[in-house]
């Protein structure tokens, strides 16, 4: 099994560390433009197959909605602070920390201005009158809200640390143009007997109600989505013990199997590539990965799409324009382009080790200003936004974006979301991180949704949407518009 690892974080929406002030705007907005399509969970992630790196960095401090904690907290306004804002700001009961505009990381080759938003810590929301209430559950429009509060076991963490809260809670998201979509693992019985009760739910932008799709998952674990199919990896333990993908319909039906990987073999990390209503996904195992494709239809079955070799030797981080499938691929996390209707891989002239994303004619990527030379060497501070045609070419950088090491990125129609790992902080034990939004086409700062100081192995999963960003700890799903509330 992967390791989704979850024990205690707390939310911050807070400023940039590296940053400076400058005059607070009465309200930041930022328009949204219509979704481009399905998008898969993104974030920091410690398992393969979600558009996230594995970067263990070491930065803030954790906190809750009482204490204000890490940069919410005692510095709310980020480094030295703003002047005239109280170190309670942000906690329940007491003023919003305000919006404003942030010189970050200035001198640097990636210094940018970011707007934040007005915020308070996490469990509470800027209620009427500028101070922090308690966060509400979501109707429509109405964030930033709790979409769903799932059910948790916060006493695993006592038993199996590290692994602790890998089986329980929220453990995937993904979303459409119209809903977000999520899988609970299930609960225990007072034994802590699994009781084979996962679920895949959905929540309608529309409308704002949530449904479940699909009930009785044997221990749901990734998630992909299609124009009419969620793909799921199970794992079936005793006394069958085998893991499987299986798909089951948008409209509700009964999941039908569409791989099975008996134990003693290990199962496989996904990264799902959806083509319109047909699936791409590469499986990923200790001797290497392939890349299959099964199509909607009900008889349908999966088909090798491509076979790794010595020129490609493992896929991930799948993606398509309708025509071709772009693809990570190593060595070098070379981005490769392939026609979906055979394998003919060719290199783009991209590099992707910390995320790519399509945008017209073009892949996206972000990386860091600096490339550290040893991974031992303190991780560089600063991001750049680069292009390179679908086509084959050189990268362009486009776009500085501030402080931090990126992780993953996302595209939605003209938007784009990154997320980054905070500058590390010396003698702290947590890491703090980072999701931002920008429009390719607009003259105006990135807007930092969301900070937040967390343990390393905590769980954090996080899909924008034209609308908003919707992001779990695993034990609550939350929504935070793209507009100042």
């Amino acid at each position: 099994m992967n390791l989704r690892n979850s024990t205690y974080w707390a939310i911050l929406f807070a400023v940039a560390c590296n940053g400076k002030l400058s005059a607070v705007p009465a309200a930041v907005d930022v328009p949204a433009k219509a979704a481009g399509g399905s998008g898969g969970s993104g974030g920091f992630h410690n398992f393969a197959g979600s558009g996230g790196a594995l970067v263990e960095v070491l930065a803030g401090m954790a906190g809750d909605a009482e204490s204000g904690g890490g940069v919410g907290g005692s510095d709310a306004a980020g480094e030295g602070g703003e002047a005239g804002v109280s170190s309670d700001a942000g906690k329940l009961g007491h003023p919003c920390i305000p919006g404003g505009l942030i010189t970050s990381v200035e001198g640097s080759p990636a210094q940018a201005t970011i707007a934040t938003l007005t915020r308070c810590n996490v469990g509470a929301s800027c209620a009427a009158g500028d101070q922090c209430a308690p966060e509400t559950d979501c109707e429509p429009n109405a964030g930033p809200c709790v979409v769903r509060r799932a059910p948790f076991e916060e006493d695993l963490a006592k038993y199996e640390q590290a692994d602790a809260y890998q089986n329980t809670g929220i453990v995937a998201l993904a979303a459409s143009e119209s809903h977000v979509y999520w899988l609970e693992y299930g609960t225990r019985d007072t034994l802590w007997n699994y009781l084979h009760d996962g679920v895949l739910k959905s929540y309608d932008f529309a409308d704002g109600k949530t449904t479940t799709i699909a009930s009785g998952l044997d221990g749901p674990d990734q998630l992909g989505l299609t124009t009419t199919h969620a793909y799921i990896s199970i794992w079936h333990g005793p006394p069958v013990s085998e893991s499987q993908l299986i798909r089951v319909p948008l409209a509700g039906g009964s999941p039908q199997v569409v791989r099975r990987y008996p134990a003693p073999g290990a199962q496989p990390s996904f990264f799902f590539g959806p083509e319109g209503s047909q699936m791409f996904w590469s499986e990923r195992k200790d001797s290497g990965s392939a890349l299959y494709s099964i199509s909607s239809e009900v008889a349908a079955v999966p088909t090798l799409f491509l076979a790794t070799d010595d020129n490609v030797q493992s896929v991930s981080d799948l993606a398509g324009d309708g025509m071709n499938l772009f693809f990570r691929a190593a060595p070098n996390a070379r981005v490769m382009r392939t026609p979906t209707t055979e394998a003919a891989p060719i290199a783009t002239g991209a590099s992707a080790s910390y995320g790519f994303a399509l945008h017209g004619d073009d892949i996206i990527t972000i990386a860091p200003a600096v490339e550290r030379v040893n991974f031992t060497d303190p991780p560089p501070n600063g991001v750049l936004l680069s292009r390179t045609p679908k086509s084959g070419g050189q990268p362009q950088q486009i776009r500085p974006l501030g402080a931090g090491y990126p992780n993953a990125l996302q595209v939605v129609g003209d938007r784009y979301f990154f997320g980054v790992i905070a500058p590390e902080q010396a003698g702290t034990s947590t890491i703090q991180n980072r999701v931002l939004t920008a429009e390719f086409d607009a003259d105006v700062p990135p807007l930092q949704l969301l900070e937040y100081s967390r343990e390393r192995y905590d769980r954090f999963l996080w899909v924008g949407t034209a609308h908003a960003l919707y992001w779990t700890d695993g034990k609550a799903l939350r929504e935070q518009p793209l507009t100042a509330q």
